[in-house]
């Protein structure tokens, strides 16, 4: 599992401004990921600020970038990923609605 977020800070307040957060499963050979990075690309090309992956086998995936659903903080980005692993079962990618 791996995570990172980044954060500006205008004048007397912080602002996240990226993330990625990133599970590889490598006994169930996936990989699913949550990430906040290049926003006016995405949000000009897709309209989206946040996309996802979603790999059910690592290095292949039939879509490059998902729609996703914002990550508020660290703690749910985590907790996201956490509650995926616990799941022990590969992600079903197909439910996902693909940007590219």
């Amino acid at each position: 599992m791996r995570h990172g977020t980044e954060s500006r800070r205008p004048p007397n307040r912080y602002e996240r401004s990226d993330y990625a957060f990133e599970l590889f499963h490598r006994e169930l050979d996936y990989r699913r990921a949550f990430h906040r990075h290049d926003a006016e690309h995405f949000v000009r090309a897709f309209d989206v600020a946040t996309h996802d992956h979603c790999e059910t086998t690592i290095g292949h995936a039939p879509c490059e970038h998902y729609a996703g659903e914002p990550v508020a903080d660290a703690r749910q980005g985590l907790l996201r990923l956490y509650t995926l692993w616990l799941t022990n079962e590969k992600p079903d990618c197909s439910t996902l609605r693909c940007l590219d």
